[in-house]
Parts: C-alpha cells; sequence; structure tokens
C-alpha cells in the first residue's frame, strides 16, 4: 500500500497503521507529552499471548491487561513499561492530533541475551488490533532544550523506577530504565566539579544495576563489559567487582575473576557472597589447570 492511502508501517515493523481521519499538524509527541486519546480496543491476535515472555507483557500493559478494568485516558511518552505499552507509544508517536486510525501491534521479543544475525531473529507476532483517537498532545519541549537540572531529575527518577521494576522481577523493562537515564546524563554539560562528580556517581551506579540485569539474562559478556565501566568510576565498589568477578567466572575467565574477587573480599571481609564466589572461581581455575597439563602432558607423549 502506498504512504499516501494513509498506511504506515514502523521501522521495525511492530505497527501497521491505516489511518481513517486524517490529523492536523501541530504539537508533536515528544517524551514527557501527555497525550490524551481513546483506545477501541478490538481483540487480541488469535492465540496471543504463545509463551511466558508475552504473557508477562500482556499482564504488565497498562492498557491492555485482561485485569485493566478502567483504561486510562491518557499517555504519557516515554514512561511505558510494558513491550505492549512500548509499541503503543511507537504508534502514537506517528499520529497527528485529532487523527483516528485503525493500528495493528506486533510483539518482538526483547531478549538481551540474543546475538542473533538479523536475517536469524524472528518475525513479530500479531498481538492487538484497535482503534485509536488521538484527541490531544500537551506541548512540551523537547528533551534536547531540557535544563541541565532537569535531565539530572529525570535520570534520578528513571533509576528509581528501574529499580522497583528489577525488585519485581521485570529485568528488561528495568535494563530499559536505566539505559533511558544514562543516555540523559550522557546529554548533560559538565559544568565544575561538582556537577561532574555527581554525573558520575550516577552513571556508575546506573551501569551497575544495569550490569545486575544483564547478570539475570545470562548474558556476561555484557555484564562485564558494564561492570567495567562503573568500576572506572569507583573502583573499590564491592559490588560490581563481585558482579564481574561472577560474569568472569562464566566466561571461563577465571584468574581475572580471582582477581576481583580478591580485592573485594580486601574491601569486605566479611562477605559471604564474595567468599563463595572466590571458592568457585578457584576451583574452576583449579580444574581448568589441570585439564590443560593433560593436554599438553598428552601431547608431549606423542612425539
Amino acid at each position: 500500500m502506498a504512504e499516501e492511502e494513509g498506511f504506515w508501517v514502523s521501522y521495525d515493523g511492530c505497527v501497521k497503521k491505516t489511518v481513517v481521519t486524517p490529523g492536523k499538524w501541530g504539537t508533536v509527541a515528544h517524551d514527557g507529552a501527555k497525550c490524551r486519546l481513546v483506545l477501541l480496543y478490538a481483540a487480541t491476535a488469535d492465540g496471543f499471548p504463545h509463551n511466558k515472555e508475552q504473557e508477562e507483557a500482556l499482564n504488565n500493559s497498562l492498557y491492555f491487561s485482561p485485569s485493566v478494568r478502567n483504561v486510562p485516558d491518557s499517555l504519557v511518552m516515554g514512561e511505558a513499561d510494558s513491550e505492549l505499552d512500548r509499541v503503543l507509544e511507537t504508534c502514537v508517536r506517528a499520529m497527528l492530533p485529532l487523527e483516528v486510525c485503525k493500528a495493528t501491534l506486533f510483539f518482538r521479543s526483547r531478549e538481551q541475551d540474543k546475538e542473533e544475525p538479523q536475517s536469524l531473529q524472528k518475525a513479530p507476532v500479531p498481538a492487538i488490533s484497535l482503534q485509536i483517537n488521538l484527541l490531544e498532545v500537551e506541548a512540551v519541549p523537547p528533551v534536547y532544550l531540557w535544563s541541565d537540572e532537569k535531565k539530572f531529575e529525570e535520570a534520578l527518577r528513571h533509576r528509581v523506577v528501574g529499580v522497583n521494576l528489577f525488585g519485581q522481577g521485570r529485568t528488561v523493562d528495568a535494563f530499559l530504565r536505566f539505559s533511558k537515564a544514562t543516555r540523559l546524563l550522557i546529554c548533560m554539560v559538565v559544568d565544575g566539579e561538582e556537577v561532574e562528580s555527581k554525573i558520575k556517581s550516577l552513571r556508575g551506579a546506573l551501569y551497575a544495576n544495569m550490569a545486575s540485569c544483564q547478570l539475570k539474562r545470562e548474558n556476561y559478556v555484557r555484564a562485564d563489559d558494564l561492570c567495567t565501566r562503573s568500576l572506572a568510576m569507583d573502583d573499590a565498589n564491592v559490588k560490581v567487582l563481585y558482579r564481574r568477578g561472577v560474569a568472569r567466572t562464566h566466561l571461563q575467565e577465571y584468574e581475572h575473576a580471582c582477581e576481583d574477587l580478591e580485592r573485594a573480599k580486601m574491601l569486605d571481609p566479611k562477605n559471604e557472597a564474595v567468599k563463595k564466589a572466590l571458592l568457585e572461581a578457584k576451583k574452576k581455575k583449579k580444574e581448568l589447570d589441570a585439564r590443560y597439563g593433560a593436554a599438553v602432558k598428552k601431547a608431549f607423549n606423542l612425539w
């Protein structure tokens, strides 16, 4: 279908919409904008949800959960904490004020530990069909016009929300909040030692939070990298040294894992988790050294 006919597909294939009533050029739905809308909820696609990940996304949705009795009549852009709500935001961002459209929202897995090439990734699956009436978009300045004070306050708020989500076991949703907070800090202008110290401290904490998410997803390469970034901000953070030690143990980098865990133990001698992880890393290192020694011995015996 041609774009002139009012048909639009998002870049990631997660939204397909057809304009029923064209809108009027006006306010753009930036992050923070309050969008007043009416959702005429049609139905979930046949068989959706198909798996646990999709079921959790549906249950955590503010707009589509089966447990929702009073669907909110407004959406604050950038505040979605469920994959389906994030897809709805994508659709609303592509609408004009007073526009009415029929849309199909697709679900794409947010597995953080998948490193598959684009050609091997699964296509998004149909999830929700509905009609959206966008009644009004509140005018707010775009992020690049925010003051540094507002960026820092918003970064702090996103971190608090992320910590709460992580506590609920919603690892991916938490990671995306931490990531959003980090991007805001990167956009800040460093003006003076005090501001630099505040930014550095919060960035270190956010990298540590994201590392925890990646450990939960068993994505040890990314966890290692994020811990290293956090330690660049504070090299005496016991929790981060522990997390990197655990990640490196899983990556079979036993010598480096032992170094991290030995340092963590030195900083906090009573930490039982650190002691246990260090014993495990040393055990794995000893086993690997024994296998390597046996292989070398066998190779020399063949001569």
